[in-house]
């Protein structure tokens, strides 16, 4: 039992020090606002993936034609597009909002 204890410890330390929230959420386009360039879900900044919410299947993994991460309302990660018959689109990294990398 202590053991586990300390790996919840040491996993909670690592993710505040790392700047990473644990509640993460999945949410459509429509159901996020953009308040002065920042995301929101509900009241609190996004934290987690926004996905389109296209009406038809989409042929790959998400099934979307849009597939973006962000922590504290900010883009940061991997955004990917795809056009509607599942090809990509295009790929981007993003960095506490701003683009990173190629």
């Amino acid at each position: 039992m202590k053991t586990l204890h300390f790996k919840i410890w040491i996993f909670l330390i690592f993710a505040v020090a790392s700047g990473r929230t644990i509640a993460q959420v999945d949410v459509f386009q429509d159901e996020v606002e953009n308040r002065n360039g920042i995301i929101y879900y509900g009241q609190q900044p996004l934290t987690g993936t926004i996905y389109s919410n296209d009406e038809e299947d989409i042929p790959n993994a998400c099934q979307c034609t849009l597939k973006a991460h962000y922590s504290k309302g900010l883009a940061d990660g991997e955004r990917l597009e795809y056009y509607p018959n599942g090809t990509p689109k295009s790929k981007e990294n993003f960095k506490n909002g701003k683009p990173a990398g190629e």
